[in-house]
């Protein structure tokens, strides 16, 4: 359970990587909205509200905090309401990220990232290159629209060979609205990856998915939100095509 969460929490805070002289923040890659100082996103265990705090299971939680140009400067992923995994994020004077340490408390175990920063004169295509020590340990690339969106996301493995593509279509207003996802396993096996899923999203006013479908599972995912002032979900609920409760998750926002 631990790997695999873990595993998650890698992927969803690799797309949480991004460079201050663009038109896009991490803020904004993960559609938050106002100043938002830190955030809590909590998976509740089961499939009812629990009356008092004390009796709530996060399942799968993250814990993120931003700096005021909206650029992430730590990370906590959570399990079974203990911390697992502790990521903090360094920048150079420029804004741009230079270097990650991880920690995770059930072993004690600790990593440290050096971060090379390449891209091209446009600043649409930017790659990260992880080293720990002088060896590459893997790589990622994002490619951009011209409105900042990002449209194309990539993970190499150290041997520079791709295990991971995604695609990502925009709307008018910039919300997501369809996510193409690609992976090779074991990392390098195949040169070209597999197809995995394809899923299409419709958005409320806020950007946020009422409706979700899986193209591979043909599932359809119904959600409904209950919003704070600045338009950020506060809870929201998942339902399967027979209108059943599926999950539960809840977010909690401090402000700048």
């Amino acid at each position: 359970m631990q790997s695999l969460f873990t595993t998650f929490c890698l992927l969803f805070f690799t797309f949480n990587v991004s460079l201050a002289q663009t038109n896009h923040n991490d803020l904004k890659d993960v559609n938050l909205k106002g100043n938002v100082k830190s955030f809590g996103q909590c998976f509740l265990e089961g499939v009812s509200m629990p009356l008092a705090a004390s009796n709530k299971m996060c399942r799968m939680g993250i814990g993120n905090t931003y700096n005021e140009k909206g650029f992430l400067i730590s990370s906590n992923s959570v399990s079974y309401n203990a911390k697992v995994l502790e990521i903090k994020y360094y920048y150079d004077t420029d804004g741009v990220l230079n270097a990650s340490d991880y920690y995770y408390p059930g072993t004690k175990m600790s990593q440290s990232f050096l971060i090379t920063v390449k891209q091209d004169t446009a600043k649409n295509e930017v790659s990260y290159w992880f080293y720990e020590g002088s060896i590459l340990q893997s790589k990622t690339v994002f490619i951009r629209d011209k409105k900042g969106n990002l449209v194309v996301h990539m993970n190499y493995d150290k041997d520079e060979k791709l295990n991971m593509e995604k695609h990502y279509e925009y709307d008018a207003d910039n919300y997501k609205i369809k996510e193409s996802f690609w992976s090779v396993g074991p990392s390098g096996y195949l040169d070209k990856p597999i197809l995995k899923s394809v899923v299409t999203y419709k958005n409320d006013e806020f950007g946020n998915p009422v409706m979700k479908t899986n193209s591979s599972s043909k599932e359809t995912t119904a959600y409904t939100y209950k919003y704070d002032r600045n338009g950020n979900w506060l809870l929201c609920t998942s339902y399967n095509d027979k209108g059943e409760i599926n999950q539960i998750a809840e977010q909690y926002f401090e402000y700048y």
